[in-house]
């Protein structure tokens, strides 16, 4: 079963895996969380790079805007359930993006990684805590 977003991931400064099940791919290996007013203000305001993150998850979060950025960014629109409702590519700073009612969450990626591994609305996604995440997203046996 996939979880949905929930009292779980209410955790900060914890760094998550979050899995393409649809397509088999890893989406982010060190993903983190943006559950408060200020963390999803900030955001990545003031990164210059990805260096020591792969990913963030806005939460809860229906549109985002680039204003002030430096990147460009992929972007993931998400339902409670964590299917993608609908994505951006090479989001350039100095944007707003959106993707109507049904977004719950929004997963914001390094401009390019959507294609590269094919990622596209519909899929469904896994998140794990990052140090239970075993291959392919599922959780690690002892």
């Amino acid at each position: 079963m996939i979880p949905s977003l929930g009292a779980k991931l209410r955790v900060r400064d914890r760094r998550w895996v979050v899995y393409n099940s649809t397509k088999g791919v890893h989406l982010c290996k060190n993903a983190t969380l943006a559950d408060t007013f200020r963390l999803r203000a900030t955001g990545l305001l003031f990164r210059r790079d990805w260096s020591d993150l792969d990913g963030l998850l806005l939460v809860p979060c229906g549109s985002i805007h680039t204003f002030g950025m430096r990147m460009a960014l992929d972007v993931c629109f998400l339902d409670r359930q964590l299917k993608i409702v609908a994505v951006r590519h090479d989001l350039k700073p100095w944007r707003l993006a959106a993707a109507g009612t049904r977004v719950w969450s929004t997963l914001e990626l390094p401009s390019g990684l959507l294609e590269k591994t094919g990622t596209e609305a519909g899929d469904q996604l896994v998140l794990r805590e990052q140090a239970e995440a075993g291959p392919g997203g599922s959780m690690a046996s002892s």
